[in-house]
């Protein structure tokens, strides 16, 4: 599983599909009532929370790491383009 965030604060996997992201969300610790369904299913991380988290993150993408799951910075473009199918790797 690959997980992809933006500096918009969304957050996806790769395989795209609902089970892996909220497993993905599940080790994160994030709220259910932040993912978003539509109109491509994603995670929306709450400002406040992001910041209020801050090193945190980086701690908890480490529980990414441990899981062997993967994690990458992109921009909100790749985003979209994971959540068309664009790109699936």
């Amino acid at each position: 599983m690959k997980v992809f965030l933006d500096e918009q604060r969304h957050l996806v996997t790769i395989p795209y599909d609902r089970a892996t992201l909220h497993a993905a969300a599940k080790i994160l610790g994030l709220k259910r009532c932040w993912f978003r369904p539509r109109p491509y299913p994603h995670y929306d991380l709450p400002k406040r929370w992001c910041q209020d988290w801050g090193l945190k993150l980086d701690e908890q993408l480490l529980n990414l790491d441990c899981a062997g799951i993967s994690y990458y910075w992109v921009s909100p473009r790749e985003i979209v383009k994971i959540c068309k199918g664009e790109r699936t790797s």
